[in-house]
């Protein structure tokens, strides 16, 4: 290998670092019950320049509309079963996963610890590394969009999703997938420290995904650039005296 090849590969090794940073893994399994309210969350949260990818289980990419979902969250990288053989490579590429559809399968196997599959076991492998997990239990309380009439079952049920929220997961809801996973912050602190007078579009661009609200002097001038990169990132502009 000479120098050339040796310095590419070392810029490689940093870009994907720092590209992976922030990325979020969305799994899809076996369920479409109102998969389409969730893939607008995820589209979403995403539209808030988080970069995003996406996994299917088994039966995930043989009911859901793989085609759609694609074209909807527009990922670089798409995984499936075989991936499985790449867990490596996922825990350390992702800050966090979400599971919009989690099926009673996925949920039992993880509250049990039987990992024989993709999806439980990244989000085995997540929680056991202690990273962020964000799942989304409506289709395991509503199976089929149906309230459960067994008191037996529906407390099967809950005794997983306790177990799995001990285990260090976050329950998120359809339409507040936003608010759950992008905690809004008060405010931007590094841009009201600097008392910056001119806030370009390089500015909002370095700011974390989760602050939703800038303070600023009354006197600050935005670029149109940043007024228009603003308006994209849902971010609240407040003037203060």
């Amino acid at each position: 290998m000479d120098k050339y090849e040796f310095t590419l590969n070392i810029l490689e090794g940093i870009t994907s670092k720092v590209n992976n940073e922030d990325c979020i893994l969305a799994l899809f399994t076996g369920s479409n019950w109102a998969i389409n309210e969730k893939i607008e969350d995820l589209r979403k949260v995403k539209a808030q320049n988080v970069p995003m990818d996406i996994g299917f289980s088994f039966m995930g990419g043989k009911i859901l509309d793989v085609e759609k979902i694609k074209r909807e969250l527009d990922p670089k990288k798409i995984y499936i079963e075989k991936d499985i053989y790449e867990l490596n490579n996922i825990f350390h590429g992702y800050s966090q996963v979400v599971v919009p559809n989690i099926t009673m399968n996925t949920l039992s196997k993880v509250s049990l610890g039987v990992i024989d599959t993709f999806v439980p076991n990244v989000i085995w492998g997540f929680l056991y590394k202690n990273k962020k997990v964000f799942l989304d239990f409506g289709c395991v309380r509503k199976f089929n969009g149906e309230e459960c009439k067994n008191s037996v079952i529906n407390n099967q049920v809950e005794k997983h999703i306790e177990n799995l929220l001990k285990m260090g997961a976050v329950e998120i809801e359809t339409k507040k997938y936003v608010d759950k996973i992008l905690p809004i912050s008060n405010g931007i602190e590094s841009l009201e420290k600097a008392e910056k007078t001119v806030i370009t579009e390089k500015d909002l661009m370095n700011l974390s995904h989760t602050n939703r609200e800038l303070h600023i002097r009354r006197n600050t001038i935005f670029t149109p650039l940043a007024k228009d990169r603003a308006r994209e990132l849902g971010i609240k502009i407040i003037k203060e005296n």
